[in-house]
């Protein structure tokens, strides 16, 4: 039997109720027991979720970077973020009316914050206290390299902030045609109106799963209410040979 240490360890290490009535469950624990670690794990989630009511996702992840790098740090990634925002709405402001995708592109140095930069966007996108109401992305897809390690590492930095209100999946392996966990983790996610962050590796047989699950007939309904912005973190690698799409030169030259 485990004892208040014990529970109280394994009560934080749950990111869901649901995750921690599986630990409860698992372990044994009593009615009394169980309703003791969800009160000690999720009171803090609520009382933070009220204390941001009036703060943004952007400003949130602002304020994380400035307790672990400096005001000076997080002064310059808002800075960066908010003209990179700035410019993805001036380019895509017929977007909505004309039915197309926008593109763009942003370069960095090695070890020049790019990630930071990323996330940053991420958050911005998603703020509805910084956009105009339809105008926010709901849903944010990272391609975030071509091995698992690069995916886990994004994942566990997004998962660090612990913002309240945006989900951050799939939890355990990365998506793919049998990984019925994190097709119900995408599916869970699509029908709630909280923004969820989806981080994936930039493989072919991943992207191929999703777009294969995101039109089945449960999820497609779906789909109707997501914006997504699709971010792709290795741009220079791995990514389509455009090369030859407006030539007529023989594509094996």
């Amino acid at each position: 039997m485990d004892d208040e240490i014990t529970i109280s360890s394994l009560a934080q290490q749950a990111s869901s109720v649901e995750e921690l009535q599986q630990i409860a469950s698992q372990r044994g624990w009593s009615e009394n027991q169980l309703e003791s670690a969800t009160k000690e794990r999720f009171a803090i989630l609520e009382d933070a979720i009220k204390s941001y009511d009036n703060i943004g996702f952007f400003e949130q992840y602002c304020d994380f970077v400035s307790k672990e790098w400096g005001g000076h740090t997080s002064k310059k990634i808002q800075e960066n973020v908010n003209e990179t925002y700035d410019r993805m709405v001036w380019k895509n402001s017929k977007i909505l009316k004309t039915n197309r995708s926008g593109y763009g592109l942003v370069v960095g140095r090695i070890q020049s914050g790019k990630t930071a930069h990323m996330i940053g966007l991420s958050m911005r996108a998603m703020d509805t206290l910084l956009n105009e109401n339809g105008e926010e992305y709901n849903t944010v897809i990272i391609l975030s390299g071509l091995l698992d390690d690069l995916r886990k590492q994004t994942y566990s930095r997004i998962l660090d902030l612990d913002i309240p209100g945006v989900r951050i999946f799939p939890h355990k392996a990365d998506f793919n045609s049998t990984n019925q966990e994190a097709k119900e983790e995408m599916f869970e996610a699509f029908c709630n109106i909280e923004p969820c962050i989806l981080v994936v590796k930039k493989n072919h047989a991943v992207i191929e799963a999703i777009l294969e699950y995101l039109a089945d007939d449960e999820i497609d309904i779906q789909m109707g209410e997501r914006r997504i912005l699709i971010i792709d973190d290795e741009c220079d690698h791995a990514s389509i040979d455009s090369g030859h799409a407006e030539s007529s030169e023989n594509l094996d030259d």
